[in-house]
């Protein structure tokens, strides 16, 4: 893979976009930059401390995707590939379009059991303070079609292992 490649990672929160990324950005050397992160630090609030509500309006959405495209951008100064983690709500197909970079858009999913298990085992100092409820609002968005045009490629992160997923995306990108 010898041009610049964006991995846009999306689902509900829970649904191993993060655990997917990490995989992924590590065994291609490329950039990490992940929503719950930059959310962290566009509001100067550090792990362990609850973000306000106001870090997930409309209006500071559109600051953190700012922030991720200015940080995938100047990624691509030291590395070929960036894979970028983000629940992707709403319109996928828009994010990172304009980046000059061939785009894989990938959505993890789970059931909502799965989901609320895998928050609740999550250290207290995690990026994400997403609770199950967030999780199974976002489930059911998902559900309803939210979020899916635009979208390359479907993976069930409950039924395969972390390197079968990162095995999947990166014959996904030879293919393209």
């Amino acid at each position: 893979m010898s041009t610049r490649v964006v991995v846009v990672i999306g689902g509900p929160a829970g649904s191993g976009k993060t655990t997917v990324g990490r995989a992924l950005a590590g065994e291609q050397g490329w950039a990490l930059i992940d929503s719950d992160e930059v959310r962290r630090d566009v509001h100067l609030v550090p792990r362990g401390t609850r973000l306000p509500s106001s870090a997930y309006s409309v209006q500071a959405r559109h600051r953190i995707y700012a922030e991720i495209e200015r940080r995938a951008a100047a990624a691509f100064h030291e590395r070929a590939g960036v894979v970028v983690t983000a629940t992707l709500l709403p319109a996928p197909e828009r994010f990172l379009e304009d980046i000059g970079a061939n785009r894989l858009v990938v959505m993890c999913h789970a059931p909502e059991a799965v989901l609320r298990e895998r928050i609740a085992a999550r250290p207290r100092d995690a990026a994400s303070d997403a609770s199950g409820d967030v999780a199974a609002s976002q489930l059911r968005l998902f559900g309803q079609g939210a979020a899916t045009a635009g979208v390359d490629l479907v993976i069930d992160t409950n039924t395969k292992t972390i390197a079968a997923v990162v095995r999947e995306i990166t014959a996904r990108l030879r293919a393209n």
